[in-house]
């Protein structure tokens, strides 16, 4: 019995120690499967928008690192687990040996008989089945401590979780700033089999102009943003850059000369500093704060807790759809590049505000297209497309379509009830 309790307590110490270990590792498998799975979620719902800046392979490097710390630590978590399973099996052994050898001795003697020896040999059974099952016990019980101070940790202070992105990128390459006016060919592109949703498009887009890319919803405006972009490609005909079709340019370095902001603004769990910059990784902080001016992004941002700072995304605060329009906006801005492409930029924004961010992108020295279903925005075009159904109807300026009298002229009649004014 006292040879039983002796190594039971030698036993509990030493599992105290390997279990200690057991839980940090825990801690630290639970957090770092928590940045990857943050880390995936960020890559897919913002994969558009970093393959239009030109990210994503930065960003599945960042998920590669993130995987091998995750491996490597559970590699040290099975080992040490490995090393209390093994501790274990010799506490059991030992206890084993123990108690044959002091018991035989002591029927030699005469001072045990054999059926207290079978009694302390049962006794040490039940001694040794606890230590051998103690290792899962332990397992179970530091991965549910460790999830439950998880869970209790985020419900109180789910805002203090910052990541940080923190990612290099070549500079934008300078000879694709005099990138010219885009033409596509006879372009079609389906989503689904014989379901196109562009048909045969044949457009030019000018140089240094705004163009207006005009449409119901689902006629095919946000599909040929992403074509320019390379976020999808053409099934048929060909896009040209300057009279050369794209697929004998780098893909890289043409993303590198656009400024893209899709329909639905994605922002990434990090600050706002950190979202503006990822349009363009080398900006310095002037550069980021005068975009967010720009952009009317400024004055809301210095009213947050911690301003340019602030964290905001999935795991930060929420900002409302305006808010999240204008970071876009000056993720766009603070890129510089010489053709700016924006799919319903102004759809969340207040008329003062909208107006205002129009004024600012027609300031710009760079070639503007704005898919858009707002006909006041589309009257300030230089150039209008029209699309229905994945079809281009008409282009030309605004008073040309409306002398037409055709789908733009008859988009305007519903907005001003058939007072069209020339």
């Amino acid at each position: 019995m006292i040879t039983c309790v002796f190594i039971s307590i030698l036993g509990a110490l030493g599992n105290k120690h390997l279990s200690s270990s057991f839980k940090t590792l825990s801690k630290k498998r639970q957090a770092q499967i928590e940045k990857l799975v943050l880390k995936v979620s960020s890559i897919i719902n913002g994969l558009v928008v970093l393959k239009s800046f030109n990210l994503e392979h930065k960003y599945a490097n960042c998920y590669t690192k993130e995987s091998q710390v995750l491996e490597q630590n559970n590699i040290k978590r099975v080992n040490v687990e490995a090393v209390l399973g093994t501790f274990n099996q010799l506490i059991s052994m030992i206890v084993i040996l123990s108690v044959i050898m002091l018991g035989s001795y002591l029927v030699l003697l005469g001072l045990n008989t054999i059926p207290e020896v079978l009694i302390a040999n049962q006794l040490r059974r039940h001694v040794s089945s606890l230590f051998q099952r103690l290792p899962y016990y332990l397992k179970q019980s530091e991965q549910a401590c460790v999830s439950l101070t998880r869970i209790q940790k985020q419900i109180k202070e789910i805002a203090n979780i910052k990541p940080k992105i923190k990612l290099d990128r070549e500079p934008i390459i300078k000879e694709y700033h005099t990138l010219p006016a885009i033409e596509f060919n006879n372009v079609t592109y389906s989503y689904h089999e014989n379901i196109p949703i562009l048909n045969k498009v044949s457009v030019q887009i000018p140089k240094a102009k705004y163009t207006a890319i005009v449409g119901h919803s689902g006629s095919g405006k946000s599909t040929l943003l992403k074509l320019i972009v390379g976020i999808c490609f053409p099934e048929q005909g060909s896009i040209n850059i300057n009279g050369t079709g794209v697929n004998e340019l780098n893909l890289s370095q043409i993303r590198n000369s656009l400024a893209y902001v899709p329909q639905n603004a994605y922002l990434f769990t990090s600050s706002v500093m950190d979202n503006i910059k990822i349009g363009n990784l080398q900006a310095t902080n002037k550069e980021v704060s005068q975009s967010a001016k720009l952009a009317q992004a400024h004055d809301f941002i210095l009213q947050l807790n911690n301003k340019y700072e602030t964290v905001i995304g999935e795991k930060g605060i929420e900002l409302s759809g305006g808010q999240k329009q204008r970071v876009a906006l000056a993720r766009a801005l603070v890129r510089q590049a010489p053709v700016i492409l924006l799919d319903e930029p102004t759809s969340a924004l207040d008329n003062h505000t909208s107006e205002l961010v129009f004024n600012t992108l027609k300031q710009q020295l760079s070639t503007l297209v704005i898919a858009t279903h707002d006909i006041d925005l589309a009257l300030k075009a230089d150039y209008i497309i029209t699309l229905e159904n994945g079809i281009v109807m008409e282009q030309g300026t605004p008073d040309q379509l409306l002398f037409k009298n055709g789908v733009f002229c008859s988009l305007y009649n519903q907005k001003y009830n058939n007072r069209v004014i020339l």
